[in-house]
């Protein structure tokens, strides 16, 4: 929490003009729903991100991934791997922002998708160019039409664009080489300064927040694509999304087993042997 804490104090409002405070603008109803309710559930955010204009089609679009999840189904469970893992960790005033990344992180994906350049890309790399490109220009859309300030619009995409890819790089993917892992930390460190000073006037106490919340929203994206996406509950602690005994997201068929000849899981959460 204290890591989070000068962060909080920087980030009053996902508007220029609070949801709380008198104007003559109407706030939109998602900024409005994820401002002032603390405990709003991820088909909530959903359902009120399809009102805005020319977005029910791409969430309920596919997203090109072989799961063949929508948009919304990759990013509902994302939302609630937040809600699960982290959302008690971190201040309330830094829900909306979080909530907010995390739902709009993805969402040229689908768009991108349908086109023949990235079906026929050769390289994953190539895929990710494109479906970064449309991620960007359809973010700064959404972002504008529910009337995201300039200074969080730039925070957000930030987070979510090279923030999130050097998060995962410094720290997240598996069998990274030292030196690049290193430099990937170091530019990311640089970028979340950066990210402070033009965004929130703020600066180191402020950066180490950003990055913090860097490495939810990729963790929460990591979990939420494959057939061994985590969650937990209050008993068992951790379990898979799409095992008999998940309570949510019923998309994967057929379910996976947890549990190995013995009882031992086939994979634990990291940290956990």
């Amino acid at each position: 929490m204290q890591t989070f804490g000068r962060l909080a104090l920087k980030i009053d409002s996902l508007m220029e003009v609070p949801v709380t405070a008198v104007s003559g603008k109407k706030p939109d109803w998602l900024v409005a729903g994820l401002e002032l309710d603390s405990f709003i559930r991820p088909e909530q955010i959903l359902d009120l991100a399809k009102k805005v204009p020319g977005y029910k089609d791409v969430f309920e679009s596919d997203s090109g991934v072989w799961e063949k999840f929508t948009l919304e189904e990759h990013t509902g469970t994302m939302l609630r791997l937040f809600d699960e893992n982290f959302a008690d960790k971190i201040p309330a005033k830094l829900l909306p922002i979080t909530r907010l990344s995390m739902l709009i992180h993805d969402i040229g994906k689908s768009e991108a998708a349908k086109l023949p350049e990235y079906k026929n890309a050769k390289t994953r790399a190539e895929r990710d160019l494109i479906q970064s490109a449309y991620n960007e220009s359809y973010a700064i859309d959404f972002l504008d039409k529910i009337g995201i300030s300039p200074e969080n619009q730039e925070l957000i995409l930030g987070m979510i664009g090279e923030g999130k890819e050097l998060m995962a790089e410094a720290r997240i993917i598996p069998g990274v080489p030292k030196e690049k892992r290193k430099k990937a930390s170091d530019a990311l460190n640089s970028l979340c300064l950066r990210l402070a000073k033009d965004c929130l006037g703020g600066g180191e106490d402020e950066a180490k927040g950003i990055r913090q919340l860097c490495y939810i929203i990729q963790m929460c994206d990591s979990g939420a694509y494959t057939t061994i996406a985590k969650t937990r509950d209050a008993s068992s602690g951790i379990f898979y999304r799409n095992s008999s005994k998940s309570s949510f997201n019923k998309t994967f068929e057929p379910s996976v087993n947890i549990f190995n000849g013995g009882g031992r899981r086939l994979h634990i959460a990291e940290g956990n042997k």
